[in-house]
C-alpha cells in the first residue's frame, strides 16, 4: 500500500509540473532595468512557436494572448535591439501582471570604445546544411527546435528541344536529325512530388529519420495546433498516368507519437493558398483551384475557416479578387504581399474580426513567389537576391541586397535567426530545384547598408 501511495504521488507530481497553461493571457510592463523607463516596441513571443507574440505598448505594456495549449515549463521570450534578450517560463508569468526588466547591452561593457565599422554592402549568410533532395513548393514549420518539412515538387524542367540543339550545335559545325536526337534522349528532364516528412533539429544540426508515408504533395499548407501537424491542400501526381490532382483530404501528423490520422473534408482545395492558425482553427485563402480548357488557372477568392475543435468547415470572407497568395499573420490582423501566379507590389492587410482590407502601402517593385516570416512587429521579405523588412507599426520599408538568388524558397525565423530553404533556379531553357538552407542572423541587418527605404504612412 506505501508503494501505491509513492507511486501516485510520484504521478501527480509529474502531471502537475508539466500542466498545461490555456486561453490566458499574459500581462506585464517591460522597463529598462538601470533607467526604469517603459521600454516600447519589445517583441514578446513564445520560444517555441515565434509566430505567437506580440510588442510592448509606448507604456511598456504587453498583453500575449494563448489561445492554444502550452506547457508551464514553456519559455517567453523579450527581445529588441541594444538589449539582452531575456527569457522565462509560462509558470513565471502566469497569474498577475508582471514586470520584465531588459539590461542594456552596452552597460555589460566595461570600456566603450568608439570606431567607426564601414557596414557591408551584401547582408551576410551561411549554408547550415542540405535538404535530402533538391525541391521547392513544399510545405515548412517550425516547431520548438525542429523544422518540419512536407512534401514538395522535385521535378526538373527542360527545353528538350532547344537545349538539345545547343548541345548538338556546341558538338559539330553540321547539325543531322541522328544528332539532335540523340541529344534529346539524354535531357534532364524529371517529374515527382515528395511523399516525405523532413525533420532537421535546428539546436543539433542533425536530420531526423522519419519512416511515417504520406501522400506525395506540393503546392500545400502546413499548420501546427495542439501537438499536431495539419498537412492541406496542394495536388499530387500520380506516375501512372502522369496527371496531377488536387488532394481533398487532410493528414494530421501527432509530433510526440510520430502517427498520422486523415481528414477527408476540405472544401478549400487548391495549390498556392495561404493558410494560418488562428485561436482553434485554421483560415485558408486564395489559390488556384482549376485549370480551364486552355490549360490557363482558375483562382478563387474565398477564405475559409477550419475549426479545430469541431471539424467543421465555414466560410469566412473573400479576398480583393481571385488569386494564388502568400501571406503571413501577425495578431488579429493577415498581411499579403506580392503574388505567386504574377508579380504584385502592394502590401495589404486583412482584419479577421472586421473583415476589413486595407492597403498598407507599394513595395519598390512588383514581387513574385516572394518568402515571408515575421518577429514582433517585422515582417521579413525575401525575393531574389533582396531581403526586406515591413515593420507594421511604424509602417517602414527597408531593402538589402543579398547574394543568395532562389525562386520560391520558404523562410522561417528561429531565436533571432532566419532560415531560407530550398526554391529553383531557372535559366532560359530550364527549371532546377535545389536544396540548400541557409541562415541569416538578425543581427546582421544592423552591420548592413540599407539600399532602398521608404515610409509605407
Amino acid at each position: 500500500m506505501a508503494h501505491s501511495r509513492v507511486t501516485s504521488i510520484l504521478i501527480m507530481l509529474l502531471f502537475s509540473s508539466m500542466s498545461a497553461i490555456y486561453g490566458q493571457e499574459i500581462r506585464g510592463i517591460i522597463l529598462d532595468e538601470k533607467s526604469q523607463e517603459p521600454l516600447e516596441n519589445v517583441s514578446v513571443f513564445l520560444s517555441k512557436n515565434t509566430e505567437i507574440g506580440t510588442t510592448s505598448d509606448d507604456s511598456g505594456r504587453f498583453n500575449l494572448s494563448l489561445e492554444s495549449k502550452f506547457l508551464e515549463t514553456d519559455s517567453v521570450s523579450f527581445s529588441m535591439v541594444g538589449y539582452k534578450t531575456y527569457k522565462t517560463t509560462l509558470a513565471n508569468l502566469k497569474g498577475k501582471s508582471r514586470t520584465i526588466l531588459l539590461l542594456n547591452a552596452l552597460s555589460e561593457l566595461n570600456q566603450v570604445t568608439v570606431k567607426v565599422v564601414k557596414k557591408r554592402s551584401n547582408l551576410k549568410f551561411d549554408k547550415v546544411t542540405s535538404l535530402r533532395f533538391k525541391m521547392h513548393a513544399f510545405a515548412s514549420i517550425i516547431v520548438d527546435h525542429k523544422l518540419y518539412i512536407s512534401g514538395g515538387d522535385k521535378s526538373v524542367i527542360e527545353d528538350a528541344f532547344t537545349v538539345a540543339l545547343e548541345k548538338a550545335s556546341m558538338a559539330t559545325m553540321e547539325l543531322t536529325w541522328g544528332d539532335i536526337l540523340e541529344k534529346l534522349q539524354s535531357n534532364g528532364t524529371y517529374k515527382g512530388y515528395s511523399d516525405k516528412l523532413l525533420i532537421y533539429n535546428i539546436e543539433e544540426n542533425i536530420w531526423e529519420k522519419s519512416d511515417v508515408k504520406f501522400e506525395n504533395r506540393a503546392y500545400h499548407q502546413i499548420n501546427y495546433y495542439n501537438n499536431d501537424l495539419y498537412i492541406l491542400g496542394g495536388k499530387k501526381y500520380s506516375s501512372l498516368n502522369g496527371n496531377e490532382y488536387l488532394h481533398n483530404n487532410i493528414e494530421i501528423y501527432d509530433v510526440a507519437n510520430a502517427s498520422v490520422k486523415v481528414d477527408h473534408t476540405n472544401p478549400h482545395q487548391a495549390i498556392n493558398f495561404a493558410s494560418f492558425v488562428y485561436k482553434d482553427n485554421i483560415i485558408t485563402m486564395g489559390g488556384a483551384i482549376r485549370l480551364d480548357k486552355s490549360g490557363a488557372k482558375v483562382y478563387t477568392d474565398k477564405i475559409h475557416q477550419y475549426n479545430l475543435k469541431t471539424g467543421l468547415w465555414y466560410e469566412l470572407g473573400k479576398l480583393k479578387s481571385p488569386m494564388e497568395v502568400t501571406g503571413t499573420i501577425l495578431g488579429d490582423k493577415i498581411y499579403t504581399i506580392g503574388g505567386l501566379n504574377q508579380k504584385i507590389s502592394s502590401i495589404e492587410s486583412w482584419d479577421i474580426n472586421s473583415g476589413e482590407w486595407v492597403v498598407e502601402g507599394k513595395l519598390f517593385y512588383g514581387f513574385k513567389e516572394p518568402a515571408l516570416a515575421s518577429l514582433g512587429t517585422n515582417i521579413y521579405i525575401y525575393h531574389y537576391g533582396k531581403l526586406l523588412i515591413y515593420n507594421v507599426v511604424q509602417k517602414s520599408l527597408k531593402e538589402y541586397a543579398i547574394a543568395l538568388y532562389l525562386n520560391d524558397p520558404n523562410m522561417h525565423v528561429y531565436k533571432d535567426t532566419l532560415y531560407i530553404i530550398g526554391g529553383y533556379k531557372e535559366t532560359e531553357h530550364t527549371k532546377d530545384p535545389t536544396s540548400g538552407i541557409y541562415s541569416i542572423e538578425v543581427s546582421e541587418f544592423s552591420k548592413t547598408t540599407v539600399t532602398n527605404f521608404k515610409n509605407l504612412q
